[in-house]
């Protein structure tokens, strides 16, 4: 999976990014493909940045908001995990 695209300046995505990252998806969640809608979006780091990950356009996907829970959760493990051993 490319994870290039254009440098993201400051901590938030603009309009215009977020309108590529749909479009390239479909409008659709990367995860379950359920279809996205307006204030109902969370933009995420595919390759989380505290791993490495840049932060551009082709490093983020757009998810529903309960596959960004569950993705959370699953980071937040994973890392608490990572940091005892």
């Amino acid at each position: 999976m490319r994870h290039g695209g254009g440098e993201i300046r400051g901590g938030y995505i603009t309009g215009a990014v977020a309108a590529k990252i749909l479009l390239r998806q479909g409008h659709a969640c990367a995860i379950c493909g359920a279809v996205l809608e307006e204030g109902q979006t969370h933009f995420d780091h595919i390759v989380p940045v505290i791993c490495g990950g840049r932060h551009t356009s082709g490093n983020m996907h757009a998810l529903c908001i309960h596959c960004h829970h569950r993705m959370m959760l699953l980071f937040r493990d994973w890392f608490a995990r990572r940091k005892k051993a």
